[in-house]
């Protein structure tokens, strides 16, 4: 009886060793540096402005204290399912249309459920007010407790905004709007100080222009779908 018990340790042992191998070697995401962070980030935008029903998104846009993007949000599991993305945030002024940052963020989250297999998505967060906005400033937040993530409209018009932040998703090709429980955002501090060579807050960070040659790409795509909504 004790020789199958142990067997059947080894085996569950196995089974969640293979979904962790699956997570940290399926995503692509993962480890990947501040700077190409924001080119996958611009890739995302321009995949999002070409969808026919980003009418929705283009319309909070362009009324958003900021937003935040995670262009490769992993998940994989067997009953159990992981998920982690690397993304970041960038702050808005919107008297001057200014954008602030970026400052770096990580997204994970464990659910329940029969999943199998491994599915990769990419997710983008508008934040619409400053409880959201600071809600992300945080070290560590989790969606759903401590802030409440809304599905994002899509498909038409958006009305006047009623929640703090709304989430996007695309994954092979498909974009909708998701409602987001139970995970969490961390600010990624390694690569904040990575990126600005020193280590600064939150705050700090989201308080400096984006003006760096290398994020003036993704200002411009911004920038762009804001340009997409209804006047």
């Amino acid at each position: 009886m004790v020789k199958v018990e142990y067997k059947n340790f080894k085996i569950v042992v196995v089974v969640l060793l293979s979904v962790l191998s699956i997570v940290f070697i399926g995503s692509g995401a993962w480890a990947k540096t501040p700077e190409q962070r924001i080119t996958l980030s611009t890739e995302l935008l321009q995949e999002m402005g070409r969808q026919s029903d980003v009418e929705g998104l283009t319309d909070l846009l362009k009324d958003s204290k900021g937003i935040a993007i995670f262009p490769n949000v992993t998940k994989a599991g067997f009953v159990f399912g992981a998920e982690f993305g690397e993304g970041l945030m960038l702050r808005r002024d919107p008297n001057t249309n200014q954008w602030y940052g970026p400052s770096f963020l990580s997204i994970g989250g464990i659910s329940v459920g029969l999943q199998i297999g491994v599915q990769s998505t990419s997710l983008i967060l508008v934040i619409m007010d400053d409880a959201g906005l600071e809600a992300l400033k945080k070290e560590h937040v989790s969606l759903g407790a401590d802030i409440s993530v809304a599905a994002g409209p899509a498909g038409r018009r958006a009305g006047a905004a009623t929640n703090s932040i709304y989430s996007y998703s695309i994954a092979k090709g498909a974009f909708a709007g998701v409602s987001l429980s139970g995970g969490s955002v961390d600010t990624d501090e390694n690569a904040n100080i990575a990126y600005w060579g020193k280590e600064l807050t939150p705050e700090e960070i989201l308080k400096k222009r984006a003006t760096k040659s290398d994020v003036q790409p993704l200002v411009k795509e911004l920038n762009k779908l804001m340009a997409m909504a209804k006047k």
